[in-house]
């Protein structure tokens, strides 16, 4: 009988060296190491965006510090994983090798055996995490606007649920939300100005009414094919892109009460902006189409409401090398950069911003997620099947049965055991 698993500890540490960002004595074994290198990519993405800052250092840290808990939790979950494997070895006569090792010999495809009173076979269950991935992306191409083109339906999986992660987060989901507003807006002469306007949507928001007449025209373009984007004019390439948003996590949504004839309100110069989450929403003031970058945006929501939307205070950063223009912001932003450090009352904040592509970056990791579960279910499906088992069997109280099929409803992905059981295999991007 093989060893069992033992439980992962790794270790890290961040410092600044001769301007390069050092993580010394990152140490991992097994199946895990993957997920390691998979996960170092997005550390070292924000190396590439930021530079070597002190603010750098303090922020990869943060990373490396969820990076190791992730894996910490991940090995305790092997190491328990490992014990049930031993346990039904033992009560079935067969061997099973270590749960992140590879088999020496394939098992007999006329295997057969009885767990909590339904079969479970390699045979049976060998493409359930294909099944999964094939269910997910039905839902996703079936929720997103149609593409004449075929190309979105031929994109990559993760690469697919990116794309619909951006489009989805660039449309919260209409659900009853307390209102809360800055005291920069409160006092500000825009706000009188345009006060019953703001009282209708703040009337929408805490109804949970949906707010897309209020939001760009370009929200229902999800996507844009190699041949769509080049036909249209430059200033128009992005429509599948808002970079405020995917940057610092902020909507903006017109003011009118007016409705045009293609649903949307009348288009002006003054706009709302506002931080949406799952239960509420942050309003920070009353902009205009020239103010995507204005200084004053970060501080007002770190000031109004500590720890609201991706920034995050940098507790080791005490100054910048160089802090761009409100210019330069514009033009990375536009390269796929994100916008950096920003200072407010002598602290400074920080987030993951977008991706290369104009995405939120934080988006990535409830991809990532999902797939290192379906790369686990690929992997060993007797196993973790096995654990989802003994899972449903302690909720319920009693064994459940029946088999096991591919679930996606309001955006969660998971198995179903018989009809009503489920397992949660993680979410999709974009929800707030």
């Amino acid at each position: 009988m093989s060893e069992p698993a033992h439980p992962i500890r790794p270790t890290a540490h961040v410092e600044l060296e001769d301007d390069l960002v050092v993580i010394r004595d990152l140490s991992a074994h097994g199946a895990v190491a993957a997920l390691v290198v998979r996960q170092a990519l997005e550390i070292g993405a924000a190396v590439l965006l930021h530079g070597t800052a002190k603010g750098t250092v303090d922020a990869v840290s943060a990373e490396v510090d969820r990076l190791l808990a992730l894996l910490t939790e991940k090995s305790s979950r092997i190491e328990a994983l490992s014990r049930i494997r031993e346990q039904v070895s033992a009560a079935k006569g067969l061997r099973f090798e270590d749960l992140i090792g590879h088999a020496s010999s394939p098992a007999p495809k006329n295997l057969r055996g009885s767990r909590r009173g339904c079969r479970m076979t390699s045979e049976t269950h060998r493409d359930l995490a294909d099944r999964v991935e094939d269910t997910v992306r039905t839902y996703v191409l079936k929720k997103m606007p149609s593409d004449p083109s075929g190309e979105l339906a031929a994109k990559p999986f993760r690469e697919l649920l990116h794309i619909y992660g951006n489009w989805r987060g660039r449309h919260p989901y209409a659900r009853p939300r307390m209102v809360h507003r800055s005291a920069e807006m409160l006092a500000s002469a825009e706000a009188q100005t345009f006060s019953s306007e703001i009282a209708e949507l703040v009337r929408k928001m805490e109804a949970g009414e949906d707010l897309k007449p209020h939001r760009s025209r370009a929200v229902d373009t999800a996507f844009l094919s190699t041949q769509e984007r080049a036909a249209l004019p430059r200033s128009q390439r992005e429509r599948d892109l808002d970079r405020m948003l995917a940057d610092w996590g902020i909507h903006h949504l017109h003011l009118s009460g007016e409705l045009e004839a293609d649903g949307f309100v009348h288009r002006g110069n003054e706009l709302l902006f506002a931080v949406f989450g799952r239960d509420h929403v942050y309003l920070v003031g009353i902009f205009t189409h020239r103010d995507w970058l204005h200084e004053d945006l970060v501080p007002v929501i770190v000031r109004n409401w500590p720890g609201v939307g991706p920034f995050r205070k940098l507790t080791y950063a005490q100054r910048a090398t160089q802090t761009p223009t409100e210019q330069e912001r514009a033009r990375n932003r536009r390269q796929g950069i994100s916008g950096g450090f920003v200072e407010v009352d002598g602290d400074w904040y920080g987030t993951l911003g977008q991706t290369a592509a104009g995405m939120p970056l934080p988006h990535t990791q409830p991809v990532m997620a999902l797939g290192e579960e379906l790369r686990q279910l690929r992997d060993d499906p007797e196993a973790r099947l096995a654990q989802f088992a003994a899972s449903l069997d302690a909720k319920a109280g009693r064994p459940v049965t029946g088999e096991w099929s591919p679930h996606v409803e309001d955006d969660i992905v998971g198995l179903l055991r018989g009809d009503d059981a489920l397992v949660q295999l993680g979410v999709l991007p974009g929800d707030s």
